[in-house]
Parts: structure tokens; sequence; C-alpha cells
């Protein structure tokens, strides 16, 4: 059975993107360097047309210097451009995902009320919007647990009357109930 991923973390249109930005660099980066040697071969063949005495066999003497010169500078530039530009995308995802971290830490540690959202424009839209869910659905879980363990704390002190023994248990069935919706690793003594 094939397993293909459905959700991306990236966004296909910022991989497309960013893949295209790196083509274009390239090409750029080739088409300069054309350029660049076809104006030095040319202003070298001009100067050796009007010198006396050629000393070179072939031409391939006259333009190997020009050549591996020309594809250096052209290759640093390239490689400038686009680890630049390689350092600007991965600034541009990290930043969205070090701000989730940061709110998904502090529902660790217990703050529930933290609501996880990105700046539009961000990356990773999709993936905040469901931590957020997730945050909304455990809030309310709690509340849940919360409101009937309250009204059991409310009944405690009058516990030993017959009358209130029935009206805890259903409050003590349901957060039993809500917890079991929690898969923690762990069997409860009721299992």
């Amino acid at each position: 059975m094939i397993i293909r991923r459905r959700k991306y973390l990236i966004d296909a249109s910022f991989q497309m993107r960013f893949i295209l930005v790196f083509v274009i660099i390239s090409l750029l980066g080739s088409l300069a360097a054309i350029i660049v040697f076809n104006y030095y071969a040319m202003k070298e063949l001009d100067g050796l047309m009007w010198s006396i005495h050629i000393r070179a066999q072939s031409t391939g003497e006259i333009f190997k210097p020009l050549f591996i010169k020309i594809n250096i500078v052209s290759f640093v530039l390239v490689s400038v451009l686009l680890t630049v530009m390689a350092l600007w995308m991965i600034r541009k995802a990290s930043g969205p995902v070090y701000r989730m971290s940061q709110d998904v830490r502090k529902a660790a540690k217990g703050d529930l009320t933290v609501n996880i959202s990105l700046r539009h424009g961000d990356q990773f839209k999709e993936t905040a919007q469901d931590l957020d869910s997730m945050m909304k659905e455990l809030r309310g879980k709690f509340k849940n647990i919360n409101d009937h363990y309250m009204r059991i704390s409310e009944l405690l002190p009058s516990i030993g009357q017959a009358e209130n023994n029935a009206s805890v248990l259903p409050h003590i069935e349901n957060i039993e109930k809500e917890l079991k919706k929690f898969n923690t690793g762990t069997t409860g003594s009721s299992e």
C-alpha cells in the first residue's frame, strides 16, 4: 500500500517560487557569463587583429585564460546570490515555525489560552490553524471537566445525605467520560 502525503507543511506555491528563483538566478548567471565572455573575446580578437605578430597556435590558447576568469567570477557571483536567497527563504520559513513552537511550549506548560496564529503572508498557516483548532478543542474538554469538578465540589459537603449521592454520581461519570477522550498511553484503573 502506497501512502501519499495529503497535506504539506510548506505551501506548494512557496515551494514553486523557491525553485523558480533558484532557476532564474542560475540562468541569469549563465547568461551574464556568456555575455561577458563574448564581450571580452571580441575585444581580445580586435586587439589581435591589429597586432603584427600572433604568438598563439590556436584560438583556445587565446581564449582559455579569459574563459576561466569569467567563469570563476560568474560562479562566485551566482553562488553568493543563491546563498543570500536561500538564507532569506530559510529565514522566511523559520520565523513562523519558531512562533508556533513558542505557543506549543506555553500550552505544554498548561496555558490553554494560547491562540496559535501567524501573520498574513507567513508560511505554515494551515499547520497553525490545525494547532489552534486543537487548542480550542482542548480548552472545551478541560472546561467540561472543570465544570463537573466544580459541581462535585459544591456537593461534597452534603455527600453524607443520600439524595446528594445520586446527584454526584453523574458528574463523576461525566469526568470519567471526558478523561477517556484523551489517549495518554496509560491504562486507568477502570479499564
